[in-house]
């Protein structure tokens, strides 16, 4: 008995079990933390393409109600200050330029405007105000 407590004391490190079970753990968190991740980053992307479009709106109702129409253009994150971009005619441009986004204002009329908001990853969102 003494002899298997001496034993006991002198062992170091981890068993290949227990190295296993540790790594089957880390697996499953894995699988169920990588879904959810990737959905927030998406669900995220989504919502600041719509609070942009929001705000673009804003700036459309401003140029109508100033010069008495709304505007086509758009905004090329890749020339952001183009001629004829929306950074020139309505004075909009997005709060960061991290997101790699093109916003094309198109289809208006005299009682509003359509918004088409496409990132670089292919993520598309249209609005139509």
């Amino acid at each position: 008995m003494i002899n298997l407590l001496i034993t006991n004391k002198l062992q170091k490190g981890l068993s290949l079990i227990e190295l296993m079970i540790a790594m089957a753990i880390v697996g499953i968190i894995g699988t169920i933390a990588l879904p959810t991740y990737q959905d927030y980053v998406e669900t995220s992307k989504r919502a600041v393409l719509t609070e942009n479009m929001g705000s673009i709106r804003l700036f459309q109702e401003e140029r109508r109600l100033s010069r008495g129409a709304y505007i086509a253009g758009t905004y090329d994150h890749t020339n952001p200050n183009a001629s004829g971009g929306l950074t020139e005619l309505i004075g909009w441009a997005p709060q960061t330029d991290i997101d790699e986004v093109t916003y094309v204002v198109d289809n208006v009329t005299t009682t509003g405007f359509r918004i088409t908001a496409t990132h670089s990853d292919g993520t598309v969102e249209s609005k139509t105000f």
